[in-house]
């Protein structure tokens, strides 16, 4: 059984997350999964016409985020889940240094939303850790159905699917990773962003946004 808490302070907004995970529900093949999440991200977004990235938006996101999934192992190698998570979301221009702001006069301030998702996830396959390295392959598909509390925004729906492939050789390891998306989501923050050390190395996080999107990595 999993317990646990992390707390962050990024540019000087303080983070925390809680979580319970119980691999084993009563001796059954269950798996439960509670998260918490108060936390807060700077936010920037670009313009995705331009080859440059340049500033659209400077902004302060902050996530109330209540998570609970149910999950069950059908064999080793195949499980199911489903979650039902809250979300709730405000902006603001704090702790925005001066001169990110002066690039981005005149932006306008997203409202606070709220989101109610209900969704199911499927994972084939296995990784293990082998000479300190993940062996084998995983390949998951997730849906999410998320409903919005406002009459300015409609409902919305999201898929992703990704495969993961690690190969062990002497002392080579061959890596990689396919990622497809797809979101109808009108409210920015649902978007798919690309980008940064998880995604794309290189370039900033969040430099490339898209209802849409592919994503290959070797």
């Amino acid at each position: 059984i999993e317990l646990g808490a992390q707390y962050e302070n990024l540019a000087g907004a303080p983070s925390i997350v809680f979580w319970n995970k119980v691999p084993r529900l009563f001796e059954s093949k269950f798996f439960t999964d509670i998260q918490i999440w108060r936390i807060q991200r700077t936010r920037l977004k670009y313009d995705q016409t331009q080859n440059s990235p340049i500033l659209l938006k400077a902004l302060l996101q902050r996530s109330d985020r209540d998570y609970f999934g149910l999950a069950y192992e059908w064999s080793p190698v195949l499980n199911a889940r489903v979650a039902f998570e809250s979300q709730r979301d405000s902006f603001s221009i704090d702790r925005i240094p001066n001169e990110t702001l002066n690039q981005v006069t005149g932006q306008t301030i997203p409202p606070t939303t709220k989101v109610n998702f209900v969704g199911g996830q499927v994972e084939y396959g296995r990784l293990k850790l082998e000479r300190h390295s993940p062996v084998g392959h995983l390949t998951s598909l997730n849906s999410r159905f998320g409903l919005t509390d406002s009459s300015e925004y409609s409902d919305f729906h999201s898929i992703r699917a990704e495969s993961l492939f690690f190969k062990l050789k002497e002392n080579f390891l061959f890596a990689s990773r396919l990622q497809v998306g797809s979101t109808n989501a009108q409210l920015l923050q649902f978007w798919n962003y690309l980008g940064g050390f998880e995604s794309i190395r290189g370039f900033a996080d969040n430099r490339f946004a898209a209802r849409n999107f592919w994503l290959m990595n070797l």
